[in-house]
Protein backbone atom coordinates (compact mmCIF):
# COMPACT_ATOMS: atom_id res chain seq x y z
CA UNK A 1 0.00 0.00 0.00
CA UNK A 2 2.58 2.41 0.75
CA UNK A 3 4.23 1.98 -2.38
CA UNK A 4 1.22 2.41 -4.46
CA UNK A 5 0.68 5.96 -2.76
CA UNK A 6 4.27 7.02 -3.62
CA UNK A 7 3.66 5.49 -6.67
CA UNK A 8 0.02 7.80 -7.39
CA UNK A 9 2.15 11.13 -5.72
CA UNK A 10 5.09 10.33 -8.52
CA UNK A 11 2.78 10.00 -10.83
CA UNK A 12 1.22 13.68 -10.40
CA UNK A 13 4.77 15.12 -10.87
CA UNK A 14 5.39 15.70 -6.55
CA UNK A 15 8.65 15.34 -5.12
CA UNK A 16 8.37 12.25 -3.22
CA UNK A 17 11.39 11.28 -0.74
CA UNK A 18 11.15 7.79 0.16
CA UNK A 19 12.45 5.19 3.31
CA UNK A 20 11.63 1.39 4.13
CA UNK A 21 13.22 -0.27 6.61
CA UNK A 22 13.96 -2.99 3.68
CA UNK A 23 15.82 -0.23 1.48
CA UNK A 24 15.51 -2.53 -1.54
CA UNK A 25 11.67 -2.38 -1.42
CA UNK A 26 12.04 1.21 -2.81
CA UNK A 27 14.08 0.49 -6.09
CA UNK A 28 10.90 0.31 -8.09
CA UNK A 29 9.87 3.91 -7.02
CA UNK A 30 13.52 5.29 -6.91
CA UNK A 31 13.70 4.06 -10.96
CA UNK A 32 10.12 6.44 -11.01
CA UNK A 33 12.18 9.43 -9.49
CA UNK A 34 11.85 9.23 -5.94
CA UNK A 35 14.65 10.01 -3.72
CA UNK A 36 16.05 7.18 -1.63
CA UNK A 37 16.79 8.61 2.37
CA UNK A 38 19.03 7.13 4.71
CA UNK A 39 16.70 7.30 7.27
CA UNK A 40 12.73 8.24 8.53
CA UNK A 41 14.56 11.69 10.14
CA UNK A 42 16.07 12.70 6.51
CA UNK A 43 13.06 11.82 4.61
CA UNK A 44 10.86 13.86 7.26
CA UNK A 45 13.20 17.04 7.00
CA UNK A 46 12.75 17.10 2.98
CA UNK A 47 8.93 17.43 3.30
CA UNK A 48 6.50 19.68 4.50
CA UNK A 49 4.09 16.83 4.73
CA UNK A 50 4.99 13.03 5.97
CA UNK A 51 2.99 9.99 4.61
CA UNK A 52 3.35 7.23 6.94
CA UNK A 53 1.99 3.41 5.92
CA UNK A 54 3.89 0.70 7.14
CA UNK A 55 2.60 -2.93 8.61
CA UNK A 56 0.94 -1.93 11.97
CA UNK A 57 1.00 0.27 14.84
CA UNK A 58 4.07 -1.25 16.74
CA UNK A 59 5.92 -0.50 13.44
CA UNK A 60 4.77 2.99 12.96
CA UNK A 61 5.79 3.59 16.73
CA UNK A 62 9.18 2.19 15.23
CA UNK A 63 9.58 4.77 13.03
CA UNK A 64 8.90 7.51 15.33
CA UNK A 65 11.05 5.83 17.95
CA UNK A 66 13.85 6.32 15.58
CA UNK A 67 16.59 8.44 16.33
CA UNK A 68 16.51 12.21 15.04
CA UNK A 69 12.59 11.60 14.14
CA UNK A 70 11.37 13.39 17.61
CA UNK A 71 14.02 16.27 16.64
CA UNK A 72 12.70 16.69 12.66
CA UNK A 73 9.47 16.46 12.81
CA UNK A 74 8.53 20.01 14.33
CA UNK A 75 6.42 22.02 11.62
CA UNK A 76 5.38 19.50 9.57
CA UNK A 77 1.95 17.45 8.88
CA UNK A 78 1.89 13.73 9.55
CA UNK A 79 -0.25 11.86 7.44
CA UNK A 80 -0.86 8.49 9.60
CA UNK A 81 -2.26 6.23 7.03
CA UNK A 82 -0.83 2.86 9.12
CA UNK A 83 -3.99 0.66 10.27
CA UNK A 84 -4.55 1.12 14.29
CA UNK A 85 -6.99 1.21 16.62
CA UNK A 86 -8.69 4.68 17.68
CA UNK A 87 -6.85 5.17 21.06
CA UNK A 88 -3.19 4.04 19.11
CA UNK A 89 -4.72 7.42 16.95
CA UNK A 90 -5.25 9.81 19.63
CA UNK A 91 -1.96 8.85 21.74
CA UNK A 92 0.00 9.44 17.97
CA UNK A 93 -1.41 12.55 17.99
CA UNK A 94 -0.60 13.95 21.35
CA UNK A 95 2.79 12.53 20.67
CA UNK A 96 2.92 14.48 17.56
CA UNK A 97 1.73 17.54 19.08
CA UNK A 98 4.39 17.60 22.00
CA UNK A 99 6.56 17.85 19.33
CA UNK A 100 5.52 20.71 17.32
CA UNK A 101 3.80 18.88 14.27
CA UNK A 102 0.47 18.51 12.88
CA UNK A 103 -1.24 15.60 12.87
CA UNK A 104 -3.90 13.98 10.61
CA UNK A 105 -5.13 10.02 10.77
CA UNK A 106 -6.59 8.18 8.05
CA UNK A 107 -8.17 5.43 6.90
CA UNK A 108 -7.62 3.56 3.03
CA UNK A 109 -11.35 1.85 1.92
CA UNK A 110 -9.30 0.11 -1.13
CA UNK A 111 -6.51 -2.23 -1.95
CA UNK A 112 -3.37 -0.90 -3.17
CA UNK A 113 -4.86 -1.41 -7.04
CA UNK A 114 -7.24 1.77 -6.76
CA UNK A 115 -4.96 4.33 -4.97
CA UNK A 116 -5.05 7.48 -7.39
CA UNK A 117 -8.75 6.69 -8.42
CA UNK A 118 -11.50 9.65 -8.33
CA UNK A 119 -13.77 7.60 -6.38
CA UNK A 120 -11.36 5.70 -4.37
CA UNK A 121 -12.16 6.98 -0.38
CA UNK A 122 -10.10 7.65 2.60
CA UNK A 123 -11.68 8.55 5.41
CA UNK A 124 -9.60 11.60 7.52
CA UNK A 125 -9.69 13.04 10.92
CA UNK A 126 -7.47 15.04 13.04
CA UNK A 127 -6.32 18.97 12.12
CA UNK A 128 -8.39 20.18 9.82
CA UNK A 129 -6.19 23.23 8.94
CA UNK A 130 -3.96 20.67 8.02
CA UNK A 131 -6.24 18.98 6.00
CA UNK A 132 -7.42 21.83 3.85
CA UNK A 133 -3.88 23.05 3.57
CA UNK A 134 -2.56 19.59 2.12
CA UNK A 135 -5.87 18.83 0.30
CA UNK A 136 -4.80 18.75 -3.28
CA UNK A 137 -1.64 16.19 -2.12
CA UNK A 138 -4.49 13.75 -0.36
CA UNK A 139 -6.84 13.80 -3.48
CA UNK A 140 -3.99 12.39 -5.54
CA UNK A 141 -3.77 9.33 -3.13
CA UNK A 142 -7.31 9.24 -3.23
CA UNK A 143 -10.09 11.22 -4.39
CA UNK A 144 -13.66 10.83 -2.37
CA UNK A 145 -11.71 12.26 0.78
CA UNK A 146 -14.11 12.49 3.71
CA UNK A 147 -13.29 14.72 6.88
CA UNK A 148 -14.46 12.98 10.31
CA UNK A 149 -13.60 15.96 12.51
CA UNK A 150 -10.92 17.02 15.24
CA UNK A 151 -11.00 13.40 17.09
CA UNK A 152 -8.49 11.85 15.71
CA UNK A 153 -9.59 8.20 16.74
CA UNK A 154 -12.94 8.88 14.67
CA UNK A 155 -11.36 7.80 11.39
CA UNK A 156 -10.05 4.61 12.59
CA UNK A 157 -12.98 3.79 14.14
CA UNK A 158 -15.00 4.22 11.04
CA UNK A 159 -12.20 2.40 9.38
CA UNK A 160 -12.50 -0.44 11.19
CA UNK A 161 -15.93 -1.06 11.55
CA UNK A 162 -16.54 -0.60 7.90
CA UNK A 163 -13.32 -2.55 6.56
CA UNK A 164 -14.58 -5.46 8.90
CA UNK A 165 -18.27 -5.40 7.33
CA UNK A 166 -16.56 -5.19 4.36
CA UNK A 167 -14.10 -8.19 4.58
CA UNK A 168 -16.85 -10.20 6.31
CA UNK A 169 -19.49 -9.49 3.57
CA UNK A 170 -16.21 -10.78 1.11
CA UNK A 171 -15.60 -13.47 3.30
CA UNK A 172 -19.52 -14.75 3.04
CA UNK A 173 -19.39 -14.23 -0.72
CA UNK A 174 -16.08 -16.89 -0.67
CA UNK A 175 -18.21 -19.30 1.61
CA UNK A 176 -20.94 -19.39 -0.27
CA UNK A 177 -18.65 -19.55 -4.01
CA UNK A 178 -17.93 -23.03 -2.72
CA UNK A 179 -21.30 -24.29 -1.73
CA UNK A 180 -22.93 -22.64 -5.33
CA UNK A 181 -19.73 -24.85 -6.97
CA UNK A 182 -21.11 -27.57 -5.04
CA UNK A 183 -24.46 -27.13 -6.05
CA UNK A 184 -23.08 -27.27 -9.54
CA UNK A 185 -23.36 -23.13 -10.52
CA UNK A 186 -20.83 -21.45 -12.34
CA UNK A 187 -18.76 -18.71 -10.43
CA UNK A 188 -19.60 -16.67 -13.25
CA UNK A 189 -23.25 -17.03 -12.68
CA UNK A 190 -23.33 -16.95 -8.84
CA UNK A 191 -21.37 -13.82 -8.52
CA UNK A 192 -24.43 -12.45 -11.16
CA UNK A 193 -26.56 -13.87 -8.20
CA UNK A 194 -24.76 -12.06 -5.77
CA UNK A 195 -24.43 -8.44 -7.00
CA UNK A 196 -28.12 -8.78 -7.43
CA UNK A 197 -28.57 -9.89 -3.91
CA UNK A 198 -26.88 -6.78 -2.58
CA UNK A 199 -29.84 -4.36 -3.11
CA UNK A 200 -31.93 -6.97 -0.74
CA UNK A 201 -28.78 -6.69 1.98
CA UNK A 202 -28.91 -2.76 1.34
CA UNK A 203 -32.42 -2.56 1.92
CA UNK A 204 -32.02 -4.90 5.09
CA UNK A 205 -28.96 -2.94 6.16
CA UNK A 206 -31.18 0.38 6.51
CA UNK A 207 -33.80 -1.02 8.15
CA UNK A 208 -32.10 -2.47 10.85
CA UNK A 209 -30.44 0.50 10.93
CA UNK A 210 -33.76 2.16 11.32
CA UNK A 211 -34.58 -0.75 14.14
CA UNK A 212 -31.37 0.20 16.28
CA UNK A 213 -31.66 3.86 16.22
CA UNK A 214 -35.28 3.25 17.83
CA UNK A 215 -34.48 0.34 19.94
CA UNK A 216 -37.44 -1.48 18.28
CA UNK A 217 -36.84 -5.18 17.97
CA UNK A 218 -40.15 -6.53 17.10
CA UNK A 219 -40.27 -9.47 15.21
CA UNK A 220 -42.69 -9.30 12.17
CA UNK A 221 -40.30 -10.10 9.19
CA UNK A 222 -36.69 -12.00 9.96
CA UNK A 223 -37.57 -13.14 13.76
CA UNK A 224 -34.48 -15.30 15.65
CA UNK A 225 -36.84 -18.40 16.04
CA UNK A 226 -38.16 -18.31 12.19
CA UNK A 227 -34.42 -17.99 11.15
CA UNK A 228 -32.23 -20.39 13.35
CA UNK A 229 -33.84 -23.62 12.09
CA UNK A 230 -33.41 -23.32 8.30
CA UNK A 231 -29.79 -22.32 8.74
CA UNK A 232 -28.97 -24.94 11.44
CA UNK A 233 -30.62 -27.54 8.86
CA UNK A 234 -28.51 -25.42 5.61
CA UNK A 235 -25.38 -25.77 7.95
CA UNK A 236 -26.05 -29.33 8.76
CA UNK A 237 -26.21 -30.63 5.05
CA UNK A 238 -23.56 -28.35 3.73
CA UNK A 239 -21.25 -29.70 6.51
CA UNK A 240 -21.86 -33.47 5.30
CA UNK A 241 -20.74 -32.18 1.48
CA UNK A 242 -17.74 -31.58 3.09
CA UNK A 243 -17.93 -27.83 3.23
CA UNK A 244 -16.89 -25.99 6.16
CA UNK A 245 -19.83 -23.37 6.90
CA UNK A 246 -17.43 -21.24 8.95
CA UNK A 247 -19.22 -18.05 8.63
CA UNK A 248 -23.06 -18.81 8.35
CA UNK A 249 -21.73 -21.12 11.72
CA UNK A 250 -20.63 -18.35 13.62
CA UNK A 251 -24.01 -16.09 12.58
CA UNK A 252 -25.77 -18.81 13.77
CA UNK A 253 -23.93 -19.56 17.37
CA UNK A 254 -25.01 -15.58 18.00
CA UNK A 255 -28.47 -16.26 16.95
CA UNK A 256 -28.88 -19.70 18.97
CA UNK A 257 -27.04 -17.87 22.31
CA UNK A 258 -30.15 -15.05 21.66
CA UNK A 259 -32.75 -17.27 21.51
CA UNK A 260 -31.35 -18.93 24.97
CA UNK A 261 -31.85 -15.40 26.80
CA UNK A 262 -35.49 -15.12 26.12
CA UNK A 263 -34.97 -13.09 22.32
CA UNK A 264 -36.19 -15.78 19.69
CA UNK A 265 -39.83 -13.60 19.04
CA UNK A 266 -37.15 -10.76 18.32
CA UNK A 267 -35.98 -9.45 14.98
CA UNK A 268 -32.34 -10.20 14.05
CA UNK A 269 -31.20 -7.01 14.44
CA UNK A 270 -31.63 -7.83 17.94
CA UNK A 271 -27.77 -8.93 17.70
CA UNK A 272 -26.84 -5.46 18.89
CA UNK A 273 -29.43 -5.07 21.64
CA UNK A 274 -27.03 -8.52 23.08
CA UNK A 275 -23.75 -6.81 22.46
CA UNK A 276 -24.80 -3.80 23.86
CA UNK A 277 -25.73 -5.95 27.31
CA UNK A 278 -22.69 -7.87 26.94
CA UNK A 279 -20.51 -4.83 26.55
CA UNK A 280 -22.73 -3.04 29.72
CA UNK A 281 -22.23 -6.24 31.42
CA UNK A 282 -18.08 -6.30 30.73
CA UNK A 283 -17.93 -3.07 32.23
CA UNK A 284 -19.78 -3.81 35.56
CA UNK A 285 -17.61 -6.58 36.27
CA UNK A 286 -14.47 -4.31 35.30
Amino acid sequence: MGSALADALLREGHEVVVWNRTASRANVLVAKGAVLAKSPADAILAAPVVIMCVTDLAASMAVFETPGVAESIAGRTVVQLTSTLPDDAVAQFDWVHRHGARFIAGGIMAFPRDIGRPNTSFLYSGDEAAFHEHRDVLLVMGGDLKFLGGNPGIALAVYITSGLYMLGSLAMFLETAAVAAFFGIPIEKYCDFALATNQVLHDRVRESAKRIAEYRFDGDEATIDMVVPTLEEHCRRISLAGIEPRMTTAFVGHLQAAAREGRGHCDIAALVERAHHQAANLGMRS
